[in-house]
């Protein structure tokens, strides 16, 4: 079953918004896709109340640090919205159980300089190293008007991550 968690060190960097754009679309597929909210502020939680009922299911869930691996029965994706703020152990926890790590990046130095540093801390453990656990960044809120798609392309001048 993959699991796809959203990560980013830096709160507001559209972790949230992420998390529940792919597990809609995994439903839209007609794919047996749970949520999990990891976050404290639940948002990933209150949208699933919102959704129209009429809409492909997505199973909620909400995770704690305690049952991370006990996912609902007939599930086949999961999608995780985690906190900002996870570093060191608690990063680990999660990449021992993601197939892939999803860090939306918004074009700010401080959403930028965050990344980067988490990406950083993602490559030093061994599930990622290895190849296990891929790492992807995608880029939030960028306005084609300014010059922030360009700050955000991916390169070694630009961010360090190739």
């Amino acid at each position: 079953m993959p699991v796809v968690a959203v990560v980013n060190r830096k709160g507001g960097s559209g972790k949230s918004t992420f998390a529940a754009h792919v597990a809609a679309w995994c439903a839209r597929q007609k794919l047996a896709v749970m949520l999990g909210d990891v976050d404290r502020q639940q948002s990933s939680r209150a949208w699933l109340r919102r959704r129209d009922p009429s809409l492909p299911g997505i199973a909620p869930w909400v995770v704690d640090q305690k049952n991370v691996l006990r996912v609902p029965t007939g599930i086949t994706h999961v999608v995780l919205d985690t906190p900002g703020g996870l570093h060191g152990f608690e990063l680990a926890r999660i990449v021992m159980f993601a197939d892939a790590i999803v860090i939306p990046v918004c074009p700010s130095l401080f959403d930028r300089e965050s990344a980067a540093a988490c990406v950083a801390e993602l490559k030093t453990l061994p599930r990622v190293a290895k190849g296990q656990c891929r790492v992807a960044a995608v880029a939030m809120r960028v306005d084609g008007r300014t010059s922030g798609g360009e700050v955000l392309r991916p390169g070694p001048a630009r961010t360090g991550w190739r």
